[in-house]
């Protein structure tokens, strides 16, 4: 189940084609990232085991931590573009003097 939601992350990749736009992008990618986080605790949970249950906590407070940090960098960028459109986002990007504000932010 894992591998396929990292699957169907790769259809959110806009194209030049512009078949698979929406408007809330982003958003879907950042839930379908922060699906993973289940499948680590119930591997953890599974294996029936103390410390792998341990090592799966671990695991998650991590990859959540991850996350957090990840949704503000992203945030941060998605106010400046006034998008959630990855679209919107490749287009804005290939402006590069108007991207160094977003290099500035992420330093933060």
């Amino acid at each position: 189940f894992s591998l396929m939601l990292m699957l169907i992350m790769w259809l959110i990749i806009p194209n030049f084609y512009n078949l698979n736009s929406m408007n809330l992008n982003i958003l879907l990618f950042l839930c379908f990232l922060s699906m993973g986080v289940y499948m680590m605790m119930l591997s953890g949970w599974s294996s029936n085991s103390l410390y792998s249950m341990l090592g799966s906590i671990r695991a998650v407070s991590q990859s959540i931590s991850y996350e957090v940090s990840l949704i503000l960098i992203i945030m941060s960028s998605l106010i400046l573009i006034e998008s959630f459109d990855i679209m919107k986002l490749y287009q804005f990007q290939e402006m590069i003097w108007v991207s160094m504000y977003m290099y500035m932010i992420m330093f933060m």
